[in-house]
Order: C-alpha cells, then sequence, then structure tokens
C-alpha cells in the first residue's frame, strides 16, 4: 500500500505533570487558556472547578489526581482541553481537561511506530492502554470509565 493510501489517524497528545494522554482529535472540542476556574462545590477532589465557555459550564478536571488523587498547580502554560459529550450523555454536557501545556497534534498510521504498552507505568480504571512512541510512554483514557466517574 502506497503512503498515500494508508489509513491515518488524527490523534492529539495532550501534555500533563505526570504522564501524557494521547486521544482523537475527534474528541475535542477546542484548546483554551487556562483562565479563572470556579469552585464546583461537593465535588470530588479531582475536579478542580467550572469554566464558562460558550454558554456552557463545562467542569475541568485533572487526570493526574484522578490516577494519585492530588492535582498538581496549574502552570502559567496550562490548557484546558474541552471535550464533546462522551457517547450517551446530552448534547451540552462538556467536560475539561487540565493540561500542562498546548497539545500536540500527531497523525498515526502503520509506519508511526506507536507501539502498544499495555503493562505500562500506570494501572488505573481510568487508562483503557498505554502506548509507547520511540521512548515517551503516552496514557490512553478509558472514556467509559470517565463517564461512570463524571456521571455515578
Amino acid at each position: 500500500m502506497s503512503r498515500d493510501q494508508r489509513q491515518s489517524v488524527h490523534l492529539l497528545e495532550i501534555p500533563t505533570a505526570r504522564l501524557p494522554l494521547l486521544t482523537p482529535s475527534a474528541t475535542v472540542a477546542e484548546v483554551v487558556n487556562f483562565k479563572e476556574i470556579g469552585p464546583l462545590p461537593l465535588s470530588p477532589d479531582w475536579v478542580i472547578g467550572v469554566l464558562g465557555w460558550r454558554a456552557h459550564a463545562v467542569p475541568v478536571v485533572s487526570f493526574e489526581a484522578l490516577l494519585a488523587g492530588v492535582p498538581p498547580p496549574p502552570g502559567a502554560r496550562a490548557k484546558v482541553i474541552v471535550f464533546y459529550p462522551l457517547p450517551g450523555r446530552a448534547k451540552g454536557e462538556f467536560f475539561g481537561i487540565l493540561s500542562t501545556r498546548e497539545p500536540v497534534p500527531r497523525v498515526f498510521d502503520e509506519a508511526t511506530g506507536l507501539v502498544p504498552n499495555p503493562a505500562g507505568p500506570v494501572e488505573s480504571a481510568f487508562v483503557a492502554t498505554t502506548v509507547r512512541l520511540g521512548e515517551k510512554t503516552l496514557l490512553i483514557p478509558d472514556f467509559e470509565a470517565l463517564k461512570k466517574a463524571f456521571y455515578p
């Protein structure tokens, strides 16, 4: 198969304080600068707060806190990755994940060198699997587990 005929997948590498996430670009609505986030009373520790975005109240989550229980403080280059609603949720139920900086677009095909690494360094219900790209380990979130945590 020629290079032009290969199927490719567009993904975003989302930097976090621990290990980067890797998600399909199609799941992301927008990347926004981290700005004032309001408190969300009675929310779990992994919910940083709520962001006003395009007339929506978007809960912002620390993936690190989901994994380890402690959200790192957002840095000067922090971004919020706003995701489309998870399958089966209402069309306005966006959510955000805190990123340490701008995500990196990636295009993957069979020649890219993305290697499954199911015995990766993180074991969590919120991680579907880990993959390796060269020397870098990336986490692929389990969106079904996230949905159960977000909407118990």
